[in-house]
């Protein structure tokens, strides 16, 4: 019985790690990044841009807009539905990022990676302070069946908060080992 469930554990591990592949940070710069966006020739642009609003740091903005095959332009919404643009924050007076994105790929497969710093305690703390930092993790997916779904959407697959403390979300970015789920 003992090997049967030593064997059992076994190829349950064995099963997971084949399923948990890395994905890959894409690297976008300023102005349009044209991208494939799904193995049957969907193609994106993605726009980073800068917003200033006359503080002292301003935020880095992500749009994306999808052409399809017969050549139909679509913007894709952000999840929580308040527009179509990505942002970072940074502390006004300061070069602390409280939050901000990435974009990762595995094969045709595109995600979109939030993070923020998390207030906690009585007080709830200061965004100066260094602090735990919750990722968030969508995947772009595509809809042509149920009617008022956007064709394109970010789905929400899974979320994560850090035991560690950062001051930084690059910090944080550059610690997270994001694994893709098959």
């Amino acid at each position: 019985m003992k090997k049967r469930s030593l064997g059992l554990l076994l190829l349950l591990s064995i099963n997971f790690s084949v399923h948990a592949i890395t994905t890959t940070k894409m690297k976008l710069h300023d102005g349009p990044n044209a991208l494939n966006i799904t193995a049957h020739g969907v193609k994106g642009i993605f726009f980073v841009s800068t917003f200033d609003n006359n503080t002292s740091h301003t935020s880095k903005t992500l749009t994306l807009f999808i052409i399809n095959k017969q050549n139909r332009h679509y913007i894709v919404p952000i999840p929580n539905n308040s527009g179509f643009t990505w942002y970072d924050e940074v502390l006004s007076a300061a070069s602390i990022k409280t939050s901000g994105y990435e974009l990762h790929k595995l094969g045709k497969v595109l995600y979109m990676i939030t993070a923020r710093k998390i207030l906690a305690g009585k007080d709830n703390g200061d965004m100066f302070d260094q602090l735990p930092v919750k990722f968030v993790q969508y995947k772009l997916m595509e809809n042509h069946e149920d009617p008022g779904v956007p064709n394109f959407y970010w789905d929400y697959v899974k979320s994560y908060k850090t035991s560690d403390k950062y001051l930084n979300i690059d910090e944080a970015f550059e610690k997270l080992n994001l694994k893709a789920e098959k």
